[in-house]
């Protein structure tokens, strides 16, 4: 549980996102991943360099907490976060990657907006084995980002870093 009191202004959270998973869990976790790498981490490298941000300057370099595991055994020693350590990495980031998992709908998605964290999610459950259709459509509404598709996290990232306080 997170009480109001330990939420942190977006503006001064460490992460512009993060994402926590398992990744036998749905292959699209892999694919995201993969983005990350190779265009989300290099373009924050760039737009770093090039604003000058720096861990310990004026303006906080942009980056992003990972934290993967194969897969889930419900053994915290084999890798997995404690509860406590991804409370404090969903309270330090702006945006909390929430892809299905067996499901379309996860824990994280309220985990983040309990840290006031915008949960982004895609509203096809792509790689999920599920039967739900059309099971986050009540979230058209609420404060969370939807993406056609994760391919599309690359410029969400972009927007973020040139109007950082359209999110806020």
């Amino acid at each position: 549980r997170i009480q109001q009191s330990e939420t942190i202004p977006a503006a001064q959270r460490k992460y512009i996102l993060n994402l926590v998973c398992s990744l036998a869990t749905n292959k699209v976790r892999g694919m995201i991943k993969n983005l990350l790498k190779l265009k989300v981490t290099p373009f924050l490298k760039e737009i770093n360099e090039k604003q000058k941000r720096t861990e310990n300057g004026t303006l906080p370099s942009w980056k992003i907490n990972e934290h993967y595991v194969d897969k889930w055994d419900g053994n915290y020693a084999s890798g997995y976060l404690a509860p406590k350590d991804f409370k404090q990495v969903v309270l330090q980031s702006v945006f909390t990657l929430t892809p299905s998992g067996h499901n379309p709908e996860c824990y994280r998605l309220y985990e983040a907006l309990q840290a006031q964290s915008i949960p982004v999610v895609t509203m096809s459950s792509s790689g999920a084995s599920t039967k739900c259709v059309d099971s986050l459509l009540y979230l058209k509404n609420a404060p969370v980002v939807i993406l056609n598709s994760w391919e599309e996290l690359p410029k969400l990232v972009a927007n973020f870093t040139e109007n950082p306080a359209y999110y806020y």
